[in-house]
């Protein structure tokens, strides 16, 4: 069965958070959002803005395309 964007976005927002070592509070800081809007982002039950989407995928260095579509955790270069 296939994950819908939400669940590959909420996946990859916990991986890699805990790959760079971030904590949810530090992200929140870092991205000045409220921490009830970034809780929904990773729990997946809520969509991402672009903003805030451009700000995670330059904060790891990752496409924005990839964040929603692919499974980071097992994808090797995704950023290739």
């Amino acid at each position: 069965m296939e994950e819908n964007k939400e669940d590959v976005l909420s996946k990859n927002l916990k991986f890699l958070r805990n790959a760079y070592g971030y904590t949810q509070e530090q992200i929140i800081r870092l991205l000045g959002i409220p921490k009830a809007d970034y809780l929904r982002y990773e729990k997946g039950n809520d969509y991402i803005t672009i903003e805030v989407l451009q700000k995670l995928a330059s904060l790891y260095n990752v496409k924005e395309f990839d964040m929603l579509t692919c499974d980071l955790e097992t994808t090797k270069d995704a950023n290739d």
